[in-house]
């Protein structure tokens, strides 16, 4: 495909899915399956995701195994998307035979065959969500999200959510490595890699720091410290190569949207140079060449 003259962050999330889909580390799925058989089942399990955005990660829990009843509360700051969840999650349901009731504004009632999900959409700042002691979700799920938060700030606040016998499921965080082949300058593609991860690491958003380009090491090393107990880890790489399957095109073109918007205003780059890369990788992405790797970590423990 041409660059898009327009960008759109709701494509880009629809686009990522099938990314995401492959990136997901399966033994970590795997344990997190298991860990759930172990959890009460008299009850509905009490989950909640931030960073929800539209709604792909609820899809894949139904998708790929999660087979009980849930209360499910899907928490993002940005009410666009969960609007967009809103509509987009009842016509995949029917789609797979499901039932759908909404019982009141912002919640949905997804029925299938062998189990029935309370969903309830919350705009909400995860930084607002009243702390409670002893927790109380079965499962917390950050999908993509913790490496766009202050690490420090945002884990212990998420895990105070958490029963003491409750799971965490952190998955694709960024972990310091971006990868564009083929080469156009080499020197150049090295000093952008580093400038790009540095804008991570100096991102302020609403006055506090956000993110950081090695999250995934970092969280390791935080919850070690903290005595939680991680049960599984392991590698979640995005991996996007030619032939370019879905909307998979899209998403690259995005990608390097991100990086120029991130750069543009870097005071130590020939900003020239930047453009010229820039739309040497937008054609590398339309002539089928461009491959694209970013190292990421998934991460399930108790609290």
């Amino acid at each position: 495909m041409t660059e898009p003259t327009e960008y759109s962050f709701i494509r880009y999330l629809e686009a990522k899915r099938t990314v995401d889909d492959r990136a997901l580390n399966q033994q970590v799925w795997r344990r997190l399956l298991d860990e759930l058989q172990v959890l009460p089942r008299e009850r509905s399990l009490q989950v909640m995701e931030v960073g929800a955005g539209i709604g792909t990660m609820l899809q894949r829990t139904l998708e790929w195994g999660f087979d009980r009843d849930m209360d499910y509360i899907a928490v993002d700051s940005d009410p666009l998307l969960l609007a967009v969840a809103a509509e987009r999650l009842p016509a995949w349901a029917r789609g797979l035979g499901w039932q759908i009731e909404q019982p009141h504004e912002g919640k949905l009632v997804l029925s299938g065959p062998r189990q029935s999900v309370m969903l309830e959409f919350v705009s909400q700042d995860i930084f607002e969500i009243p702390e409670r002691p002893g927790g109380f979700f079965d499962l917390i799920i950050a999908h993509a999200f913790l490496d766009l938060v202050e690490l420090k700030t945002a884990l212990p606040h998420l895990l105070s959510l958490t029963r003491p016998d409750g799971l965490f499921y952190f998955t694709l965080m960024f972990d310091g490595v971006t990868i564009l082949r083929p080469p156009i300058d080499p020197d150049f593609d090295s000093l952008i890699e580093a400038r790009y991860h540095r804008t991570m690491d100096e991102r302020i958003v609403r006055g506090r720091p956000s993110g950081h380009s090695q999250t995934g090491r970092m969280l390791l090393e935080t919850l070690s410290a903290r005595k939680a107990s991680i049960l599984a880890a392991g590698g979640s790489d995005w991996v996007v190569n030619p032939p370019y399957p879905a909307d998979e095109a899209y998403f690259l073109h995005h990608i390097l949207h991100f990086i120029e918007n991130a750069l543009k205003d870097s005071p130590d780059l020939d900003l020239h140079r930047l453009e010229h890369w820039i739309r040497s990788r937008h054609l590398q992405v339309e002539e089928g060449r461009l491959i694209y790797i970013a190292h990421q970590l998934d991460v399930l423990g108790h609290p």
